[in-house]
């Protein structure tokens, strides 16, 4: 599954070939428009983005806010896994109460 962003949130889709990826807003490729919605209540695992991490799991997107607007529908029981390398770790990242925590981050030394 592939995100594409639609006003301020995301959606996700489903992509079988490459070639369905479409450059979207920011240039970043996102499913084309033949792409198949999923239902969020659907998923087990979503794989967060993100420039930075702390130890409690929180993460510094980009800005807009669309992950954690997204993570904030989703049920309790989806994993929410970030991945980063280790040097993308901070002491502590500033968060607001719309922040969304991360359930583990994985980087190439292991688990938070």
């Amino acid at each position: 599954l592939f995100p594409r962003v639609r006003g301020e949130t995301l959606d996700f889709f489903q992509v079988r070939r490459w070639e369905d990826l479409v450059p979207g807003p920011w240039n970043l490729l996102e499913p084309g428009p033949q792409s198949i919605s999923v239902d969020p209540a659907s998923l087990d695992l979503i794989l967060v983005p993100g420039l930075g991490y702390d130890r409690r799991r929180q993460r510094l997107g980009r800005g807009r806010g669309f992950y954690d607007r997204h993570l904030a529908t989703l049920p309790a029981r989806v994993q929410r896994l970030g991945l980063f390398f280790s040097i993308q770790e901070v002491i502590k990242l500033p968060c607001d109460e719309h922040d969304q925590a991360l359930s583990a981050v994985l980087t190439e030394q292991g688990w938070v």
